[in-house]
């Protein structure tokens, strides 16, 4: 059996806690409850002591967050894998005794601290891919514990693999180069390569981008999250198989009979081809699995759902059935699950809307306080200033993009205020759908020449002052200021031009309050750059919102 589904039993995930409920930080706590300690980067429960309770009114901390009582929100957990380096596995320092069965891993020289954690997985450098375990918790560099006992052999002082991924291969192959994991079919029946890790229960939201060489018969390739490589009982995700490549299945089950799967067949949008690069989403909500290609929805499905507590593994994957057939290269940019963070109220399973006062001393924010705090349907704080800052907003369509292009946007400070960007946001269309490697930085110095063109700057509330802050596009490339670094670095996908301008790449910088991007003078700017890259037919829509102060 595929390793990461022998696990599904051994793993508890940190949902929320029951009233009064605390864990600690510290290592002696963690090594007595070592389920409680599967996800380190979830925020662990506050201790209740530091929280007053008013049963009529939600209430904040002073750094803005919410506090509750009871298991009223999902964690947060979250994994992507870009697929750096040359190979799914990494060599560990040192030597590691493995005992089969057992929860404990001893090493020697080892760097456990640095090397390990509660999102890797572990095997002997010799064993089969069968006795991956996936890593519980780390105690100190030479000492970890694994979520079960380890699935391979007993095996003292030998070398050790690390991965983000359960590896199961059989003659067709899994390789990892140029930031792209390629899975190549064999010719044989009955062969596949998958990779696979263990995911969560929804909500959640899972993501790859993906090409397939070919479409031939006899060959099912997949992506998405189930429960088990071979017969899943609960599965949502995509499948591609038949020879046309202007067509996908989107795929829900509950069961392993006929009636208890939903199978939806679509065609790509806008005139894409599962040849070249798609981004594949599936977002698994309470009552409905929703399937994005390149960010339009191609199904929905409401019946043969996962159920609400089923346990699903990321997974992409290749196989040959029947004849078998060779020559299938798939290539995998890279692979992303989030979780959502979902406020649930008296059974109401949908994220409502809330809404309370502080009782305490107030935090300032800008030249006001802040006296509410809500969320909206999605579960998402917003946090109201009275008073606040002068904010602004610039929009702009149909940037034509320079041959190697570099900077296309800036957004400059003022010599009479400082501005503090909120949020930035970018789409585009090109004559070919496309990745285009883009990073947004931060510049101490202005950009001087090129073809640029000024935004007009709207203030959010007529009231406000006009802006000082200015918002350049360039058409032909300027030469840009010095580098103070990458603050985002993404690929942004280009649709084709008969398509929609489909999806927007958004960043928020000060969301809830905290200190984001700030601009003080004229020199400072925050900018687009693509990175030298050519798009054929390039045309971009931009966004920016900033306060000024």
């Amino acid at each position: 059996m595929f390793g990461i589904f022998s696990q599904v039993q051994g793993w508890i995930k940190i949902k929320g806690a029951t009233d009064g409920a605390k864990i600690g930080n510290n290592a002696d706590a963690l090594k007595t409850s070592p389920q409680a300690a599967l996800d380190l980067s979830s925020s662990f429960w506050p201790d209740p002591s530091d929280v007053v309770i008013d049963e009529t009114r939600a209430q904040a901390d002073f750094d803005g967050n919410t506090k509750t009582r009871g298991p009223v929100t999902t964690d947060e957990g979250s994994f992507r894998d870009d697929f750096n380096g040359t190979s799914l596995n990494t060599n560990l320092t040192g030597t590691v005794s493995f005992i089969s069965g057992s929860t404990v891993l001893v090493g020697v020289g080892t760097l456990f601290k640095t090397e390990l954690n509660s999102d890797k997985y572990i095997k002997a450098t010799a064993q089969a891919n069968t006795a991956w375990t996936r890593i519980s918790y780390v105690i100190d560099d030479t000492n970890a514990v694994l979520e079960i006992g380890y699935l391979g052999a007993t095996l003292a002082g030998t070398t050790a693999h690390k991965s983000n991924w359960i590896q199961d291969t059989a003659t067709a192959t899994l390789s990892v180069a140029t930031s792209l994991l390629s899975i190549v079919s064999a010719a044989a029946p009955n062969t596949y390569a998958y990779v696979g890790r263990m995911g969560d229960y929804g909500p959640f939201r899972y993501s790859s981008f993906i090409s397939i060489s070919q479409r031939i018969s006899n060959q099912n390739i997949t992506a998405g999250s189930r429960n088990a490589r071979v017969s899943p009982n609960s599965r949502a995700e995509f499948l591609f198989d038949g020879t046309v490549n202007t067509i996908g299945k989107a795929v829900t089950s509950n069961g392993t009979t006929a009636s208890d799967i939903k199978t939806t067949t679509f065609t790509l949008p806008a005139g894409a081809t599962t040849a070249a690069f798609n981004q594949y989403d599936v977002v698994i909500q309470s009552d409905k699995t929703l399937f994005y290609v390149n960010g339009a929805v191609v199904a929905e499905h409401f019946e043969h759902l996962p159920g609400p507590y089923d346990v699903l593994n990321t997974f992409i994957g290749l196989e040959n059935t029947g004849g078998g057939g060779s020559g299938t290269t798939v290539n995998v940019d890279f692979s992303y699950l989030n979780n959502y963070d979902v406020l649930s109220i008296d059974r109401i399973e949908d994220p409502v809307r809330t809404a309370g006062e502080f009782n305490t001393v107030l935090p300032t924010y800008g030249s006001g306080a802040i006296s509410k705090i809500q969320t909206d349907r999605k579960g998402r704080k917003i946090i109201a200033p009275e008073n606040g800052r002068a904010t602004y907003s610039a929009a702009v369509i149909g940037v034509v993009s320079a041959a190697v292009a570099t900077d296309i946007f800036r957004i400059s400070g003022s010599a009479s205020k400082t501005v503090y960007i909120k949020r930035f946001g970018v789409s585009a269309v090109s004559t070919a759908t496309g990745l285009i490697n883009a990073s947004l930085i931060k510049r101490s110095a202005a950009n001087t020449g090129g073809t640029s063109a000024a935004a007009t700057l709207v203030p959010n509330d007529s009231s406000d002052a006009a802006a000082t802050a200015s918002v350049l596009t360039y058409t032909a490339n300027p030469t840009v200021g010095a580098t103070v670094g990458n603050v985002r670095s993404f690929k942004l996908i280009s649709s084709i031009v008969s398509g929609l301008i489909d999806p927007i790449q958004e960043f928020k910088f000060n969301d809830n309050g905290q200190k984001g991007i700030t601009l003080r003078g004229v020199a400072e700017g925050l900018s687009l750059n693509l990175n030298g890259t050519t798009i054929a037919g390039g045309n971009f829509a931009f966004f920016v919102e900033w306060e000024e102060e």
